[in-house]
């Protein structure tokens, strides 16, 4: 029981409450935030939808994706890719992990 409150609370205000995100690095932490749908998935199948489709649209034409997915000024396809050196190796392989459980 503790443990999916535990992920509900994570899923719903871990990166929006952090004090880590703000300033540039205001928004949804990518990885963190694929993360925190698998633990959540069975429970509220919806939501994790939307926002595993939010999150997909943060992934770039080279596999890599967005460190930062801002929720509320995110234009698909229309945002400069992060520099290379912004990628982190293991964020798009996460995907693997969530999408099987939709």
């Amino acid at each position: 029981m503790w443990g999916l409150y535990n992920c509900l609370i994570t899923f719903a205000w871990s990166r929006a409450a952090s004090l880590v995100y703000n300033g540039e690095r205001d928004g949804l932490g990518f990885r963190d935030s694929v993360q925190d749908l698998l633990g959540v998935t069975a429970a509220i199948p919806q939501e994790t939808r939307q926002r595993l489709e939010l999150m997909l649209t943060g992934q770039v034409s080279s596999g890599g994706a967005m460190p930062i997915v801002q929720p509320f000024t995110h234009r698909p396809g229309q945002e400069k890719a992060p520099d290379p050196e912004e990628y982190r190796s293991d964020d798009c392989l996460w995907f693997f992990n969530a999408v099987r459980l939709m």
